[in-house]
């Protein structure tokens, strides 16, 4: 027996622009979402898309000749997903901070230090007054063991990200760690991906022009370049995102 499907009208989803937030509201899609994900790295948006897609068979129909084609979805088809979404991409070592760490002002100096080495762009809103309560806050002398995970699958929930960090006994340094590695350890990341720093929603800092609560995230060019950015605690994340996970040395 065939299962019930849904039947829109071309009119209504295929034209590409204008009317693809038609067919992405069908799909169950958030469109506000997409759009945001937009403006930060396009890929992300077709994730979106696909993930949705990937749960559907599609059909194109021709009723008849005088009729438009209709598409047709069928119920969502179960998917298994996978036990492990995270995989070890590469350890990093150790990280000590240094003995002239002050917590207050560390991003303002890293800043002046490091901004020209950020030849794609740095962030103005990555400063130490909205982020000024990391999960943990470093001391000089504090060590860490760093490594950098992936995914392994098409998508993934942040929720998800701060659950594997969990197995991982990890403690977050939100965006001082990841200046710390930077200063430390950049010239051992693997090129053409996004590394972000977690933290507990609320020790982010809440854009209030997105609703959005912000990560630090830091590309890593194939010529060497790099940028300091922001993700979105909210948003998905997709293939070429990695992540830190800072562990204490026992």
């Amino acid at each position: 027996m065939e299962k019930p499907v849904k039947s829109v009208e071309p009119a209504q989803c295929l034209q590409f622009g204008a009317n693809v937030a038609k067919l992405l509201h069908l799909l169950g899609v958030d469109w506000q979402e997409t759009q945001f994900a937009l403006e930060r790295k396009q890929h992300l948006v077709w994730a979106e898309i696909a993930g949705v897609l990937s749960k559907h068979l599609v059909k194109v129909e021709k009723v008849t000749d005088q009729q438009e084609s209709k598409v047709i979805l069928t119920d969502p088809v179960p998917l298994i997903e996978p036990t492990e979404k995270f995989t070890l991409l590469v350890d990093l070592g150790i990280i000590t901070v240094p003995e002239d760490y002050d917590h207050a002002t560390q991003l303002a100096k890293f800043k002046v230090e490091n901004e020209k080495k950020f030849q794609y762009g740095y962030d103005k809103n990555i400063t130490d007054a909205n982020f000024p309560t990391p999960s943990r806050i470093l001391k000089p002398g504090d060590k860490f063991r760093i490594k950098a995970f992936i995914q392994t699958v098409a998508r993934t929930t942040s929720e998800e990200h701060m659950a594997f960090l969990v197995t991982q006994k990890a403690v977050h340094l939100g965006a001082q760690g990841a200046s710390l590695v930077f200063d430390q350890k950049r010239t051992q990341l693997p090129k053409s991906r996004w590394y972000a720093s977690f933290d507990e929603k609320e020790c982010l800092w809440e854009d209030a022009g997105a609703s959005r609560h912000r990560i630090t995230d830091m590309f890593a060019h194939l010529d060497d370049g790099f940028e300091f950015s922001l993700g979105c605690f909210e948003g998905y994340w997709g293939n070429d995102d990695a992540f830190f996970c800072f562990c204490d040395v026992e």
